[in-house]
């Protein structure tokens, strides 16, 4: 998958590089990069963005909720905090 992402990244042109695994689900494709460049405006010092994990409702389990939303604390932290991520 990375050597794929990084033949894509070389063919690429424009501003801005979007990563979309073939299991994401953005339900508002307009809305995300909309957010996504109103970040990348406001905050000169931004190089890269992840949104939230979360499995789709009708098949996440209770391990599925804790696992994510400890990896998304963990990300909020390293990134905002520590600066590092």
């Amino acid at each position: 998958i990375a050597e794929a992402r990084n033949v894509g990244a070389a063919a690429a042109s424009g501003d801005h590089l979007v990563f979309l695994d073939a299991d994401v689900l953005v339900p508002d494709i307009d809305d995300f990069f909309r957010i996504a460049e109103g970040v990348f405006a406001a905050a000169g010092r931004v190089v890269a963005l992840t949104g939230k994990y979360r499995v789709v409702p009708e098949n996440s389990t209770a391990a599925d909720t804790y696992v994510f939303t400890m990896l998304g604390v963990q990300f909020l932290l390293q990134n905002n905090l520590l600066r590092i991520g």
